[in-house]
């Protein structure tokens, strides 16, 4: 067999793997379980990391909420009464985490921020959660060594974490768990990488659980799947070169 088929082979299996991925988040539903007005501060290791070659900046960045208010009265899902409301102080003793990707290296500019991170100390659970800033806008003396962040409203701030395992609110362990709402940027102290915000919205809820995979796991299905292709290609050239074979 050609290597080059082989190798076309290999990118069909990988990307079947991740159309099915896609198709199977695409399909889920949502359901809005709670709404939410919290304010809290991020601080920002100044200065940020850069490398020669890359577009963009990363801050460290550990974020505390101060205030944080749920909404009374509980959302049914699943077929189980969900309520945050009373949980707030779970939530406040939390540290949040994230390194923050900026794709910029100066300003002045309006970007979507975007990070990985983990949650320490209860809230959220699961230790890891997706973090997206959109239009987040940047001043003209932004840098890797100065946050210049503009104060105002219009941060469209999305928080997901892909398996909530919290024992504040064990209904929803196992599911993806996502915040969204607009934020607004009260302070910012740019030598020192502090701002100061304010948020409210929403929380939603996936309604199936779809286990993620990993890197290393999408490498394993599409090298086990690359494996059976092999094998009944081979049987397939098997039984063309058998006598009589057309």
């Amino acid at each position: 067999m050609r290597i080059s088929y082989c190798l076309r082979l290999a990118g069909m299996t990988i990307c079947t793997a991740l159309a099915i991925s896609g198709r199977a988040s695409g399909q889920s539903n949502t359901t809005q379980v709670e709404t939410f007005t919290a304010g809290g501060v991020i601080h920002c290791t100044m200065p940020g990391s850069s490398s020669p070659g890359t577009m963009g900046v990363t801050f460290a960045s550990n974020a505390t909420l101060q205030t944080l208010n749920f909404a009374p009265g509980s959302a049914l899902f699943n077929g189980t009464l969900v309520d945050f409301d009373g949980q707030e102080s779970f939530f406040i003793a939390s540290t949040y985490h994230a390194d923050v990707d900026v794709p910029v290296l100066t300003g002045p500019a309006t970007v979507l921020v975007s990070g990985t991170g983990t949650v320490g100390h209860g809230g959220g659970g699961g230790g890891g959660c997706l973090v997206t800033g959109g239009n987040t806008p940047l001043g003209p003396t932004f840098s890797s060594s100065r946050l210049d962040v503009a104060t105002g409203p219009g941060v469209s701030l999305n928080t997901t974490v892909p398996f909530w395992n919290a024992s504040a609110v064990p209904q929803l362990n196992g599911r993806a768990v996502t915040t969204e709402g607009p934020m607004t940027i009260t302070s910012v102290d740019p030598v020192n990488g502090i701002v100061n915000f304010t948020t409210s919205g929403r929380i939603l809820v996936r309604s199936d659980i779809v286990p993620a995979l990993t890197t290393l796991g999408m490498m394993g299905l599409a090298v086990g799947l690359f494996g059976l292709a092999l094998v009944a290609l081979s049987r397939r050239h098997a039984a063309g070169s058998a006598p009589g074979a057309r």
